[in-house]
């Protein structure tokens, strides 16, 4: 993973820690972390109600300084920013959605 990539990340996990969801890191950024790679994203994936997708769409408004996008409206809605130049897509699920098997890549 890149410095920036790192650093944005770090930036993310602090602030997203204290959020009412689960935060996970997902697709291309973790197989990336696990071999040593430098990522060209971050993919997140925020689980848990209403207020936790408020709350982690104001911390990327604020890292990022722009408002998130809309980026796929199919389920789950993704939205993207990009934070120092490194790409964040953030898609968002009910509770316990996560633990289920994905409808599609």
């Amino acid at each position: 993973m890149s410095a920036g990539s790192s650093r944005v990340l770090t930036l993310l996990s602090e602030r997203l820690v204290h959020g009412p969801g689960t935060t996970y890191l997902v697709g291309g950024a973790l197989r990336d972390l696990l071999l040593s790679r430098q990522a060209r994203d971050i993919d997140l994936l925020v689980e848990g109600r209403a207020e936790a997708e408020r709350f982690a769409l104001a911390a990327l408004e604020d890292l990022s300084g722009m408002h998130p996008v809309l980026f796929d409206r199919r389920l789950p809605h993704t939205h993207r920013v990009v934070i120092d130049g490194v790409i964040v897509d953030t898609s968002f699920c009910p509770p316990g959605a996560a633990a289920r098997p994905p409808r599609r890549r």
